[in-house]
């Protein structure tokens, strides 16, 4: 999943703006690629509107603070990206 859409639309932009050929069939291959980029920003918002609403319900729970204080809790509950560590 894309997190950060902002990035990805820029990206498209500047590397759009960099080329300096046109090909046959671009125009219908653009409006492609930007109802893509709406599409893309639109997911991202939604993703940022439900991370609020679930950070925003959760802390209203009564032990939101002890789970929070609790090893390998957090405001990020996505899987971590590091390795587990070995059994002893």
């Amino acid at each position: 999943m894309v997190r950060d859409d902002r990035l990805v639309a820029a990206t498209a932009v500047e590397a759009a703006h960099a080329r300096h050929t046109a090909a046959p069939g671009e125009k219908p291959g653009a409006a492609v690629m930007a109802r893509s980029a709406r599409e893309v920003t639109a997911r991202g918002e939604e993703v940022a509107e439900t991370d609020a609403l679930i950070e925003g319900r959760f802390r209203g729970h009564p032990h939101a603070e002890v789970i929070l204080s609790m090893s390998a809790s957090g405001p990020s509950w996505a899987p971590s990206t590091q390795p587990m560590p070995a059994a002893p």
